[in-house]
């Protein structure tokens, strides 16, 4: 009986955690967002834009210095898990009179995708603009962009990236279940024997 009382509670506690309501975005958006450095002052800005076809979603961002004297690598918090063809494009997300330049190397890894512009960017030019798709639709998350010197600006500079939805979440915790189950019953033959 305590067994299945416990059960019950984890499910509950998972179903709580997994259902908070989260900012999930539409797409079909453009936006840009002011990036800081806590070392130097500087800014950056990373403009961004998601959108829909089908139902994949693209995500594309542009960095822009502004007062930062050169930016090398910009990062976007978006797991592996989450995210799926990375592209680059010299078009760009607005057209500010600044000239995108150079190229992007794609830096991918399990926790996050960076890119790094080869030469750096400098103020009054921009990067072209890096992305990639997902099947899961956008909400706000972090950031940052590096130079090696007077960076990092943006550590935590929001920008949007995709986001499993709560139910593929619940979905995956439920699956644990009878792992926490197995061990509880392994703990307390440990405990009699």
């Amino acid at each position: 009986m305590k067994r299945i009382k416990l059960m019950t509670g984890l499910a509950a506690l998972l179903c709580c955690l997994t259902t908070t309501s989260q900012a999930v975005l539409v797409a079909g958006f453009t936006g840009t967002s002011l990036w800081v450095s806590g070392n130097s002052g500087d800014t950056v800005e990373v403009d961004y834009s998601v959108d829909l076809t089908g139902l994949v979603y693209t995500y594309n961002y542009q960095l822009r210095p502004i007062t930062a004297p050169l930016v090398e690598l910009l990062q976007i918090n978006a797991p592996a898990a989450v995210r799926t063809g990375l592209g680059t494009t010299t078009a760009d997300i607005f057209v500010t009179g600044t000239p995108p330049v150079g190229g992007a190397v794609p830096l991918p890894t399990l926790a996050n995708i960076s890119w790094f512009f080869p030469g750096g960017i400098t103020p009054g030019f921009e990067s072209i603009v890096v992305g990639f798709t997902s099947a899961f639709g956008p909400t706000f998350g972090t950031g940052l962009a590096t130079d090696g010197g007077n960076g990092p600006w943006g550590p935590g500079g929001l920008v949007p990236l995709p986001v499993p939805e709560p139910t593929t979440v619940l979905a995956g915790a439920l699956l644990l279940l009878p792992f926490g189950a197995s061990t509880i019953r392994f703990l307390r033959k440990s405990r009699t024997a």
